[in-house]
């Protein structure tokens, strides 16, 4: 498994992107997007990010977390402070 920069196994270096409104939603590629669909339904926990080949944990694997690790991961469900 290859490691960000960060040293978080879970979360993408400059992955998520705050938008203007201040929302919890991350701004991605189409391609990284349907990697990580295409893991969802697979079952799969996480998925190779096709721009940085980081691993990148998917939204149902941090739901099942249960709360959040505070690193800024790309698909995390729970609300940023």
């Amino acid at each position: 498994m290859q490691m960000p920069p960060s040293g978080c196994w879970d979360c993408s270096v400059g992955a998520r992107s705050r938008l203007p409104d201040d929302s919890n939603a991350s701004v991605i590629s189409v391609e990284a997007q349907r990697a990580h669909d295409d893991a969802v339904a697979r079952g799969a926990t996480t998925y190779r990010d096709p721009a940085t080949g980081y691993d990148v944990m998917t939204a149902p694997a941090l739901i099942a977390r249960g709360e959040c690790c505070g690193n800024g991961c790309r698909h995390c469900p729970y609300p940023q402070d």
